[in-house]
């Protein structure tokens, strides 16, 4: 089956839409878990925001990509774990927390992920406000 059968699928039975929703997500999480910048911009929108709970903000793939160049390394690194995606909508909400191949970093972490068709519009990140998120840490780099 071609992705042009699969898309016009979902577009029939939303249930199959939401399910290749958390397929992206999980895809997008392995991209910056390797690094793999190129493919992560490659499951989101062109105007891709990543936000958090305290005003952190993160607007469009370069700056997206300049950020997390430079806090992965500065961080040591980290891995998202998902441990839990909920789909509701045009969203999917998941539940995990990071590690730095020590153990956890700290408290968990939720993600809300909005949509924009099947690639990723917006994500929002709550965590501990002791816990640094990458959109906090692009407030500092400025």
């Amino acid at each position: 089956m071609g992705k042009e059968f699969i898309s016009s699928f979902g577009a029939i039975i939303p249930g199959a839409r939401r399910r290749s929703r958390a397929r992206v997500v999980r895809e997008f999480v392995a991209a910056m878990n390797a690094q793999d910048y190129d493919r992560a911009v490659g499951l989101v929108t062109p105007e891709f925001v990543f936000a958090d709970t305290a005003g952190g903000r993160i607007d469009g793939t370069e700056r997206f990509v300049t950020v997390a160049r430079v806090y992965y390394p500065a961080a040591g690194y980290p891995t998202v774990v998902l441990t839990e995606l909920l789909q509701r909508k045009d969203m999917v909400l998941a539940r995990g927390h990071l590690t730095d191949g020590e153990g956890a970093m700290g408290s968990r972490t939720l993600w809300q992920i909005s949509f924009r068709g099947n690639r990723i519009g917006r994500i929002e990140v709550t965590r501990s406000e002791s816990q640094t998120t990458l959109p906090s840490f692009s407030t500092r780099m400025q």
